[in-house]
């Protein structure tokens, strides 16, 4: 049966029916005419249009013939023809089943409306007879399949029937299945169109996931969504509120506790408890600041409430809110109805001291401590806390007692420890014991011997008393138990004190030098060695330990270890030249010093005056020494002076070929003595010297090749240069040369001829064609002559070597032949016209072997005729060069063949320098044949560098042209082809 009660179909009867007419019923009923009465009932129910009417006025006609006729079989069946009228009507239901249950007649009433029920339309009074045939076939007749079918019918037939899903659920709750209970429900739920059916399936359903199936995540959902459809539903929000704090789930729970704080009256103690608990949820999620106005709201709702002070006074502890501790612990302990325990009452005594203490308060810290240790003397940290308090108030006797008590009662060995640290600093910074003290820490280290805050405080007491033993043995016991970074601090403090305080300084270096044996770089470690043994003279002792700290410098391999070796080889050669005047060991050291730093000139003068003064067999290198000051000396005055210096001592080592090139070098700068220009003029010849031997391969490339030419593009060119002449060779009339203005220089006597042969000799270069023009203005021009389709580099002299003396002849001659070799001939005009058709030529033999070499775009028709040209022409010897010296050259990357001209251009006048013999002359020349006056300048300088370097007077001296070797006297001029 459904719930609730109906009133019965008499008094509905009247309720509907008019007075006027209940006038003749009530006649009927008091003469007892009951088949009259029920007669004209019947009459009035088919003649109403109303659906209500009609079947109350049947259901009254029903309970006469029930009560007053005692025809139960006609009132049952009047029941129906009214329930017909309308399915829906529960009262009329009701009617017909407590009478077909008395009467027996259930199974047929409900076999007669199933039949009714399969053609009846489908509208909500099927729905509601097939949920009536339902529940009296499960309660009366106890066919539970059958009522099952005719409910689920029902939800079929309108998925939105509250009353149907309510049904299906009851009848599956009855038997125990409350999951599909909970199912209907919340299906029906979402169908249902009216907020209030859906917030009541809703919360019936939740009630069963929660307290049936114990699924409070699916419960706190359902309750959820009834808050959804009803805000202000207390009781849901009261459910939602437990489950999800019950859950853990603060951050939910959170909300919906706020949100039943503003829907729900609360008297002043509950309203104090819901506070509470969005206290705690707002602590889970770390929203403290809104857990303390929450408690504070609370306190306010109800002081009273102890439950909010001990909640208001742990959160404070957590967050280390000092105020809070302070103030709500004070009152927590000072309420006798607090029910603390004793080890609470010590805890939030020693908790409201932690809070004074740490305001700065530690008087009423230590009173609150007091409390604290009062409760509970065997607390240890709280006597701890107490003592601290105490000495920060300025008792440092008070705490001393607590700290010694404390210390009476330990057992622990760590514990003990930390007591006697504290006890040190109390009696130290405090109570100003310094005796107390160190007996404090003596007792420490008696515990725990390798403890690095003990020895530091004890070494403290120690400097401070001026106990300079003790202090060292502690520094030393303090360097052997830290690693080999930190080591080196404590034992240079040692060494400080021993030499510094004890006067031993022997001992001290000893322990300076422990000290750079594990750490070389400290520099200021070894200064202060320095510095002693500089004090007492020691300096020998110094030098020694100069060379063991070089020896720990074994590998610089630094910018900073290089620079700390370069200044150790300073300063060990210093000592050696200025304090303990060993020439030779200070040379050795300013040689290294010199390897070191090879750009600082300074090294270079330092060891000119060391071998200067060392004398006898030093000198050579004195001298070797000057000559590389004048390589590199600036200005006119410098050189002179380094020139002057060599000159002297080349003298007294009768060094007088090296002699005379130095007074020619003065008198070219202009700076030459009467003495200097006078030694030139008598040892210089007045024509050239004959040779002793040719230079050879060797020595051109070691002594004359200046080193600013890059041998990759010479021997890239050595290469090509055949092929690329050949292509430019022409017949002698092409350039317009005349048999008869050949000479033979084996017949002729002509002095061009003779010095030609004579260079050509010297130099160890084939000597070319010559054909003399005097009608040509010029000194030495090349042209490509072929001679039998054969190459034949051939000299076209000019009138303006036809009047030069044979000197000039000799420096232009020279220079010419060394341009002649086969990786220089590509200067030559008539072979290469421009640098920049040289550069196509190099970068063409390259791009033989790397594909991506590309030239620049002026370049680009002359690099594709190149590589065509070499392609065709060049052998596999060349080739086989190219590719050797080729990967190199591309590697270095961009070609400067304007360096490489210049340099090759130097070479070729050291050349004539060396044919000629007279600096004068060449410098003279090569001034006349630069481009510009810059570079006249820096031509001439490069040749009188070379004109006294050792290459240069080692050349002389091999070829027998120096002027010491002169046995042989001058050549007549005809015989300098000989």
């Amino acid at each position: 049966m459904l719930e609730g009660t109906t009133p019965t179909p008499v008094a509905l009867l009247r309720e509907r029916v008019r007075p006027s007419t209940a006038t003749l019923e009530d006649e009927y009923a008091q003469d007892e005419r009951w088949e009259d009465l029920a007669g004209i009932l019947i009459e009035r129910a088919e003649a109403a249009e109303d659906v209500a009417l009609r079947t109350a006025t049947l259901a009254r006609v029903a309970q006469i013939f029930e009560t007053n006729l005692g025809d139960d079989d006609k009132a049952l069946l009047i029941l129906q023809t009214a329930w017909s009228e309308d399915f829906t009507d529960d009262a009329i239901a009701r009617e017909i089943e407590r009478l077909a249950a008395r009467t027996g007649r259930l199974a047929a009433v409900v076999e007669e409306y199933e039949a009714v029920a399969v053609e009846a339309p489908h509208d909500a009074r099927r729905v509601a007879l097939l949920l009536r045939l339902a529940d009296w076939q499960e309660q009366h007749l106890g066919f539970e399949s059958e009522a099952e079918s005719k409910l689920v019918a029902a939800l079929a037939q309108d998925p939105a029937s509250v009353a149907a899903a309510c049904a299906l659920s009851d009848f599956f709750g009855r038997r125990g299945d409350w999951e599909r209970a909970e199912l209907h429900l919340v299906r029906a739920s979402s169908a249902a169109a009216e907020p209030a059916d859906r917030l009541h399936l809703s919360l019936a359903a939740a009630e069963i996931a929660e307290t049936r199936l114990a699924d409070r995540e699916q419960a706190a959902e359902l309750y959820a969504r009834a808050l959804e459809i009803d805000s202000g539903h207390v009781g849901a929000a009261t459910a939602l509120a437990d489950i999800t704090t019950a859950q853990g789930d603060f951050k939910r729970a959170l909300p919906v506790l706020e949100h039943l704080l503003s829907i729900a009256a609360q008297t002043p103690s509950e309203r104090t408890r819901l506070l509470c608990r969005i206290a705690e949820a707002a602590e889970k999620v770390g929203d403290v600041t809104r857990a303390r106005e929450c408690l504070l709201e609370a306190s306010r709702a109800d002081a009273s409430d102890l439950e909010t002070l001990r909640r208001w006074v742990a959160l404070a502890v957590a967050q280390q809110w000092r105020d809070d501790v302070r103030s709500v612990g004070e009152t927590l302990l000072a309420r006798a109805d607090a029910g603390l325990s004793t080890e609470e009452r010590a805890d939030l005594a020693a908790r409201v001291g932690e809070a004074h203490l740490a305001e700065g308060d530690p008087a009423q810290a230590a009173a609150a401590l007091g409390q604290a240790v009062a409760a509970a003397p065997e607390d240890r940290a709280s006597r701890e806390q107490l003592a601290a308090a105490l000495a920060r108030a300025g008792d440092g006797p008070g705490a001393l007692e607590q700290e010694r008590a404390l210390l009476e009662g330990l057992s622990s060995a760590e514990h003990r420890f930390a007591c006697l640290q504290r006890i040190v600093a109390l009696c130290r910074d405090v109570i100003g014991d310094q005796r107390a003290a160190l007996e404090a820490c003596g007792g420490a280290l008696a515990l725990r011997p390798d403890d690095h805050g003990t020895m530091h405080a004890m070494l403290d007491l120690l400097t401070a008393a001026k106990q300079w033993k003790r202090a060292v043995e502690v520094l030393k016991m303090l360097a052997a138990s830290e690693t080999k970074e930190t080591r080196a601090k404590f034992l240079v403090a040692a060494a400080n004190i021993l030499h510094y305080e004890l006067h031993a300084s022997d001992e001290a270096i000893e322990i300076y030098n422990q000290v750079l044996d594990e750490n070389p770089d400290d520099l200021k470690t070894f200064e202060r060695i320095d510095k002693i043994l500089t004090s007492k003279r020691a300096f020998r002792d110094e030098a020694r330990n100069y060379r063991r700290m070089l020896k720990r410098l074994v590998h610089p391999d630094t910018p900073e270890r290089k620079a700390t070796h370069l200044l150790l080889w300073r300063g060990l050669g210093e000592i050696y030249r200025t304090r303990l005047q060993d020439f030779e060991a200070a040379g050795a050291a300013f040689e290294v010093c010199s390897s070191l730093d090879p750009g600082n000139p300074g090294y270079t003068e330092i060891l000119a005056e060391i071998f200067e003064l060392a004398g006898g067999a030093a000198i050579p290198r004195a001298i070797e020494q000057r000559t590389l000051l004048f390589a590199r000396a600036v200005g006119v005055e410098d050189m002179t002076r380094h020139l002057r210096d060599i000159r002297k001592l080349a003298y007294s080592e009768g060094q007088y070929d090296r002699v005379f090139n130095l007074c020619a070098a003065l008198s070219a700068l202009g700076q030459a003595t009467p003495k200097e220009a006078a030694f030139v003029s008598s040892h210089a010849s007045p024509g050239l010297l004959l040779p002793r031997g040719a230079l050879t391969e060797e020595a051109w490339q070691r002594a004359v090749t200046s080193p600013a030419v890059d041998r990759r593009i010479s021997q890239v060119l050595a290469a090509v240069t055949p092929a690329v002449a050949t292509v430019r060779g022409k017949e002698p009339k092409h350039w317009g040369l005349r048999e008869q203005d050949r000479l033979d220089p084996e017949a002729s006597d002509d002095l061009i001829a003779q010095v030609v042969s004579y260079a050509s000799r010297l130099l160890g270069i084939g000597r070319p064609a010559l054909y003399i023009r005097p009608d040509v203005s010029g000194d030495i021009d090349m042209a490509p002559v072929l001679e039998k389709h054969a190459l034949a580099p051939s000299f076209v002299v000019g009138g303006d070597m036809v009047r030069r003396n044979e000197k000039e002849m000799g420096f232009l001659a020279g220079r010419a032949l060394a341009l002649t070799r086969i990786e220089h001939l590509a200067l030559w005009p008539h072979v290469v016209a421009t640098t920049a058709e040289l550069e196509a030529i190099v970068l063409a033999a390259l791009g033989l072997f790397h594909s991506a070499t590309t030239p620049p775009p002026e370049s680009a028709v002359a690099f594709q005729k190149y590589v065509a040209l070499f392609g065709k022409t060049l052998g596999p010897q060349a080739l086989e060069q190219l590719s050797i010296v080729g990967p190199a050259l591309v590697a270095a990357g961009r070609l400067d063949l304007g360096a490489w001209r210049t340099a090759v251009e130097r070479t070729a006048q050291r050349a004539g320098l060396l044919c000629c013999g007279d600096l004068d002359v060449a410098l003279r020349l090569v001034r006349l044949g630069a481009s510009d006056a810059g570079r006249a300048q820096d031509d001439a300088l490069d040749l009188l560098r070379w004109s006294v370097s050792e290459h240069h007077l080692r050349l002389r001296a091999e070829l027998g042209l120096g002027i010491a070797m002169q046995t042989l006297g001058h050549a007549p001029a005809g015989d300098y082809a000989q």
